[in-house]
C-alpha cells in the first residue's frame, strides 16, 4: 500500500538501503522516536524446508 501511495511505513534504514524500492521512497525529514517494540515474524509452513528459513525459524521460535 505505502509503493503504491496509500500509507506510511517504517522499516529500518538498512532494510530501505537494500530496498528495490528505494528510489520510490521518501523519508520523513522528522524521524520520532518510537521507543522499544515489539515485532513478530511468521512464515508458510512448506518455507521452513528451506535450510536457512529453517534454522531462522529455530532461532526465533525456541
Amino acid at each position: 500500500m505505502v509503493s503504491l501511495g496509500f500509507g506510511v511505513g517504517l522499516v529500518p534504514e538498512i532494510v530501505l538501503r537494500n530496498s528495490p524500492l528505494r528510489q520510490r521512497v521518501k523519508p520523513l525529514p522528522q524521524q520520532p522516536d518510537l521507543g522499544p517494540f515489539e515485532t513478530g515474524i511468521c512464515v508458510l509452513q512448506r518455507r521452513l524446508k528451506s535450510p536457512i528459513v529453517s534454522a531462522l525459524w529455530e532461532q526465533v521460535a525456541g
